[in-house]
């Protein structure tokens, strides 16, 4: 039980942190082609 609620948190913890990530990423790229123009 103890590990299946570790991995619950986990996936809780990451999926969230991995889109935030790639959302932050892709802002940066975006707001540097706008800038180029």
């Amino acid at each position: 039980m103890i590990e299946l609620i570790a991995v619950t948190i986990l996936i809780l913890v990451v999926i969230p942190a991995l889109i935030y990530g790639i959302a932050f990423v892709l802002n940066i790229l975006f707001n540097n082609r706008n800038q180029q123009k």
